[in-house]
Parts: structure tokens; C-alpha cells; sequence
């Protein structure tokens, strides 16, 4: 996890692609991956955490919990927003899109890409009702472009928890 106060990427793109390149060969030993650099892309909120990355359409998207605190307190139920940054070369971030649902607090996003291409978040949404734990239930949300999202839809039971997406033969 990319976690608080700040969103660091270390070296993302090459530990990604060695992850990447050792399940395609099929290696069953461990790669030794070393970390070459630390570097600060996010600092808008004064909580930031739970983040995930993805390449999608020759980009790198990040997507995280954006709040106050690590969980809504009372009077700011609806404290925790989804951010999602997009960068072309690792180095540069932008804010491409932030997902909000009155009331709730989103956490643990986690990307995935559907078998029709589109770009899904499966996250929690979690009620905070005067601060106080209520329930949770796994939102999704989708994307063509990774910049506009459909609202967040629920999914599954209350009080159940959706961490990731994995796509089975489509």
C-alpha cells in the first residue's frame, strides 16, 4: 500500500514490470528487487492512504482514500473521497477524477480492467454515522477513460467487504 500522510511511489514502474516480467516467464523464484528512489506524487489532503496503481491506455492511474482523518469522524460522515491521479511517465501527477458518495466513507479502492476495457475501482464504503461504525458495503465504479466515473454502485450484502476484482476467462 501507498499510505499517509502522503501519496510516495517507489520505483512503481520498475517493480511493476519485473513483477510483471517473472509471472509471464513463469519464474518460481523470488526476484531480487532492489528500491532505487522514494518520490512524493500526492500531498492535497491532509489524509491520504490505501492506494492502488494500474496501467491503463499507456498511463499510469493511482487511485486512494482522500480524507481528514483514517476514518470520518462525527459531523464529516462523508469524509472519505476516492482521488484518482494520472501521469504518463511515473514522474508527473495530475488529478484526473474525485468520486464521492454523500454520506459515506469510501476506502481500500483497488483497481481492475474489465473484459470490455473499461477501467473498474472496487472500493468499501463504510458508514460513519456521528463518528460511530454503522456497516459496510463494497462499492464499483467504472470508467472509459479513467477521467469520468459512473457514481458508485453497491454490490454484495452490507457488512460484507469486496477487497479485488480478479477476471476469469472474460
Amino acid at each position: 500500500h501507498l499510505y499517509s500522510p502522503y501519496m510516495y511511489m517507489p520505483s512503481l514502474v520498475r517493480i511493476a514490470a519485473a513483477m510483471a516480467l517473472s509471472a509471464v516467464a513463469g519464474l518460481s523464484a523470488p526476484i531480487d528487487l532492489k528500491l532505487v528512489s522514494v518520490k512524493k506524487i500526492w500531498a492535497e489532503a491532509p489524509h491520504s492512504a490505501f492506494g492502488d496503481l494500474i496501467r491503463f491506455r499507456s498511463q499510469w492511474f493511482c487511485v486512494f482514500r482522500e480524507g481528514r482523518w483514517h476514518v470520518a469522524q462525527a459531523g464529516q460522515e462523508d469524509d472519505g473521497k476516492l482521488r484518482v491521479i494520472v501521469s504518463k511517465d511515473g514522474e508527473q501527477w495530475t488529478s484526473a477524477a474525485l468520486i464521492a458518495e454523500a454520506g459515506i466513507d469510501l476506502r481500500d479502492p483497488h483497481f481492475s480492467i474489465t473484459a470490455d476495457g473499461r477501467l473498474m475501482v472496487v472500493a468499501g464504503g463504510s458508514e460513519y454515522p456521528q463518528g460511530k461504525y454503522k456497516t459496510r458495503q463494497p462499492r464499483v465504479m467504472f470508467s472509459k477513460d479513467g477521467l469520468k466515473w459512473s457514481d458508485p454502485q453497491k454490490v454484495l450484502e452490507p457488512g460484507h467487504w469486496l477487497w479485488r476484482v480478479t477476471w476469469y476467462r472474460g
